[in-house]
């Protein structure tokens, strides 16, 4: 389908094309909307330039391949003005379907002189119908990381917690965190990594909380706070005389009542999936909010961490959405199938047995939000959906 605000259809060569105005700008080619099986596919666009380019140091021309009516991406290119000629040039683009989707290619078009189209067609070169689609895939094929991938970070889309304001604890930088202002019946806070920096725990016992700090790498930080109780161990799966569980800790400070008392902050360097996936649902649901930082999303591509992952992930999501996300800048970004997402991710899950959520436009980083190496830009993760 085509475009007529910004051009012409005509037939070329005896083929369904498309010819721009030199001035159009915008969506020029889009459909056809094509329900497809499973599979590997190649999708062939045709592009040529119908007279000389206005300026050929302007914008490039962007084919993609989409679904979910333009909201996912499957596959893009950009083609500089310099690789078009009058002479056709077919340009590819490879996607993987892991069930059966309808999808939609697409050609945008600057304003850089008159562009010839020709429809778009597609070639399957890969049958996926009997491929085990789940995150433990260990398929050879690089499109099917891009699918298994997606689905582990779809289970950290934000929402909005109807009527709820966020605010902001701890320092401006590492070691702050958003979360919803709301502290009513809150009367504990577990603080699981602390290192030096006591700034979130300062915050939170200044709302009323006492504050129990687990860290097995650091003293006391603050040992003249009386509303600090610290222990010298680390949060493992299993209990010993080093070491605390989760679930040990929640049977031991839940009150009970039907809305939780315990609040959960976390930052244990890439522990946290083995604690949570030791951690039995039940206890697991006895918080109010969650702020923790989650480490080593580079390490999706190993089907063993991807895996555990996304089990963990996936327990918490049973009770839990997301209400904010930031990137902790120190780590970086990393590419997974052409999936750019961030190292280190700073969540915040809120309960959904006493809140309600509705889908939220925000992009992040938010304004509460600040680097956490300030000498670095933040990290524009825009609305995170996947």
């Amino acid at each position: 389908m085509f475009n007529s605000e910004l051009g012409e259809v005509r037939d070329i060569g005896g083929l369904d094309g498309f010819v721009t105005h030199s001035d159009g700008f915008g969506c020029a080619m889009f459909g056809p909307y094509t329900w497809l099986p499973q599979g590997r596919y190649k999708v062939i666009f045709s592009l040529a330039m119908a007279g000389p380019p206005v300026d050929a140091s302007r914008s490039s021309v962007l084919i993609d391949v989409v679904t979910s009516g333009g909201t996912v991406t499957l596959g893009n290119d950009s083609i500089a003005p310099g690789d078009l000629s009058n002479t056709f040039r077919t340009f590819e683009i490879e996607v993987a379907i892991l069930e059966y989707r309808q999808l939609e290619f697409r050609v945008h078009v600057p304003a850089n002189g008159s562009i010839m189209i020709l429809a778009a067609r597609y070639e399957k070169i890969a049958d996926y119908s009997n491929v085990d689609v789940d995150v433990y895939g260990i398929s050879q094929d690089p499109f099917m990381l891009g699918h298994q991938v997606r689905r582990v970070l779809r289970l950290l889309q934000p929402a909005r917690a109807i009527g709820y304001d966020k605010v902001r604890l701890g320092n401006i930088g590492d070691g702050g965190y958003i979360c919803l202002d709301d502290f009513a019946d809150i009367d504990t806070a577990f603080s699981f990594g602390i290192n030096d920096d006591v700034s979130w725990d300062r915050d939170a016992a200044d709302r009323g909380l006492t504050i129990y700090q687990f860290d097995h790498t650091v003293d006391d930080p603050m040992p003249s706070d009386d509303r600090f109780v610290f222990e010298k161990k680390m949060i493992a799966p299993d209990r010993g005389p080093d070491r605390e569980t989760i679930s040990d800790l929640v049977k031991h400070h839940d009150r009970g009542n039907k809305k939780p008392n315990i609040f959960l902050k976390m930052d244990i360097e890439n522990a946290e999936w083995n604690a949570i996936l030791a951690t039995d649902r039940a206890e697991l649901s006895r918080f109010s909010q969650i702020v923790c930082e989650l480490h080593y999303f580079q390490g999706l591509s190993d089907p063993a961490h991807r895996g555990a992952v996304f089990e963990a992930l996936n327990k918490i999501h049973q009770d839990y959405a997301v209400v904010h996300i930031h990137a902790n800048n120190y780590a970086g970004w990393c590419d997974l199938a052409n999936i750019i997402t961030p190292c280190v991710l700073e969540v915040t899950f809120a309960n959904r047995a006493l809140y309600h959520f509705e889908d939220t436009d925000e992009l992040f980083p938010t304004a509460l939000d600040a680097s956490c190496d300030p000498g670095k830009a933040d990290m524009f993760l825009g609305s995170f959906r996947f």
